[in-house]
């Protein structure tokens, strides 16, 4: 077994590492004729019955033990040159890297697909990146190794680009038995009232049990039980053993 670093010249100059004998499940053909090979013949079958490149992916990891950055790219069958490549001209539609002054290189991108192995930690920007070339998301690029070396800000900010905005809630809507400018109340016992508006005349509510059952009537004006309600009337508050506020 090599160095990192020889494994990454390896791999951008296109040669693949034995990954160790024929695995059952991968045809003979595809056995015979390399890795390459079986990598295409395994994607053709998996596509034929209707798989994505996730599904893909992980089948990918599950054979060979690679990392899921890596499994992801030879799903789609692209060297690391090629997905340079199209790192670079993604980023470059996005807007993020218009002159490609720090285009992605064959090399780097093995270094971000086999760390926290390789000194060159993926930052939120190329996972981010990497999720939308690869159709898929950022959280499915990581791996366990990946979750417990990412520092804990850049956990949280990809584990919230996963999840959807709540929609705003809908306000309720009016009872076809509530008629225009009445005004509906209730209290903590579930009783309601509904109260028309009259220009001038002011209705206030006092929270609280009543303490009397009925309304005395007197001198015009009703007379709230006591702790109930208050009705003022022309601008002058009378209330008849209730609060007033």
């Amino acid at each position: 077994m090599g160095t990192a670093a020889t494994r990454a010249q390896a791999a951008v100059s296109g040669a693949v590492p034995d990954l160790g004998a024929a695995i059952p499940g991968v045809s003979a053909a595809a056995g015979r004729k390399g890795f390459k090979a079986e990598l295409d013949d395994l994607r053709d079958r998996m596509r034929g019955l209707g798989f994505g490149y996730d599904e893909i992916a992980a089948e990918i990891a599950r054979r060979h033990r690679v990392r899921p950055r890596q499994s992801y790219r030879l799903a789609w069958g692209w060297t690391l040159n090629n997905a340079a490549e199209r790192f670079n001209a993604l980023a470059a539609r996005q807007g993020t890297d218009p002159h490609a002054r720090a285009g992605m290189t064959g090399a780097h991108l093995c270094e971000y697909e086999q760390w926290p192995d390789s000194e060159r930690k993926p930052s939120v920007y190329v996972l981010l990146t990497l999720a939308l070339l690869y159709d898929t998301d950022a959280l499915c690029l990581l791996d366990l190794a990946d979750h417990e070396n990412l520092a804990p800000k850049d956990r949280l900010a990809l584990i919230r680009r996963q999840q959807p905005l709540a929609a705003p809630a809908e306000p309720p809507a009016r009872k076809e038995t509530e008629s225009r400018g009445h005004a509906a109340y209730a209290d903590a016992h579930g009783l309601s009232l509904s109260l028309p508006f009259v220009p001038g005349r002011l209705v206030i509510e006092i929270s609280g049990p009543a303490e009397a059952a009925g309304l005395a009537e007197g001198g015009g004006v009703a007379v709230a039980a006591p702790g109930r309600l208050a009705l003022v009337r022309g601008g002058s508050p009378q209330a008849g053993g209730g609060e007033a506020g």
